[in-house]
């Protein structure tokens, strides 16, 4: 179940607005004079990147620098590379 709330959070609500304002763009965007698509589907599309990448600063774990440089080593150990 939380697993099903956080994608709705990270693609459901961008996309909601989404519908919502290419049907009825003066419900998106209250307050503005202007009732443009190209304007709610811009706030859709920043909404969902700052949502994705919110998700991914609190849910996902950095690789550690260590590791990839032992990995980097281990496999580039075999190659003996003759250097003049």
């Amino acid at each position: 179940m939380e697993f099903a709330t956080k994608i709705f959070a990270v693609v459901g609500i961008p996309l909601l607005y989404l519908l919502i304002g290419m049907i009825k763009p003066r419900w998106a965007l209250l307050g503005f004079r202007s009732e443009s698509r190209l304007l709610v589907s811009s706030i859709a599309l920043i909404l969902f990147m700052g949502s994705v990448t919110a998700y991914s600063k609190m849910y996902l774990t950095p690789k550690d620098p260590l590791d990839e440089q032992r990995r980097h080593r281990e496999e580039t150990s075999d190659f003996k590379l003759d250097r003049m």
